[in-house]
Order: C-alpha cells, then structure tokens, then sequence
C-alpha cells in the first residue's frame, strides 16, 4: 500500500511572512523594480512589531503606502491563514488598491454588497 502522506508533506512549501520577502518573491510590473527606502523602513519596523496590536504607518503621499498595506496584508494571509480584510475611505482607493493588487499578482476582492465573497471567507483570495 502507497503512503500518501508523505506526497502531501513533501509539496508543503513554507510561506514566507515577511513582507520585504514576500515582495521579492512576486512579479514585478517593468514600473516597479524594488521598494523604497520608507517602505522597506515601515515594512521592517511592522514586522519587528508585528505581534503588537493597533499599530500605526505614516508614509508622505505617494510613499507607497498601498503597496505596503497589500504586503502586510499578504503577510498576515501567509502567517494566519485566514482572511484579511484592506480597508480603503473611499471607492476611488478601493480601485486604486485592486488594480495594485492585480499588477502585483495578489489575489484582491473588492467588497460592497451583503454577503462575502465564499473565496475570500476561504482565504483563497
């Protein structure tokens, strides 16, 4: 008899949770060669911090901030495996994040009905 289990444990790759990592780790559109310095800065600073609750990252406008939500948010997907949820103030943000998302290959669900999406409850997205 075959012993499948070992398959299955053997393809188990480790996730990485690191945020920086994860980014190197991603395809990158020909815009986006590598992070800033205040992102790789608040990135580093998050994920020293990362166990603690309610923190805070202020970056200048256009410092990226969307690009670094997206990999804290893949971070936690990695790490808890369960959903995360991105909030944005306003729907021009919402797409903003999508599209950003999308460049990047992260998978992201734009939400603004009643009911959420099965794929998103089911971390897949």
């Amino acid at each position: 008899m075959v012993d499948f289990t070992k398959l299955r444990n053997e393809r188990k790759q480790t996730v990485p949770t690191d945020p920086a990592a994860i980014f190197q780790r991603l395809p990158k559109p020909p815009h986006i060669n590598d992070l800033w310095d205040g992102q790789s800065k608040a990135l580093a600073a998050w994920n020293d911090r990362r166990q603690e609750s309610d923190l805070v990252i202020k970056l200048n406008t256009g410092g990226g901030k969307t690009l670094v939500g997206l990999l804290i948010a893949q971070s936690l997907l990695n790490e808890l495996r369960e959903p995360v949820v991105y909030l944005c103030s306003n729907n021009q943000l919402v797409e903003q994040t999508i599209e950003k998302a999308g460049e990047l290959g992260l998978a992201a669900v734009r939400y603004g009905g009643t009911e959420l999406d099965a794929e998103f409850l089911n971390s897949r997205v």
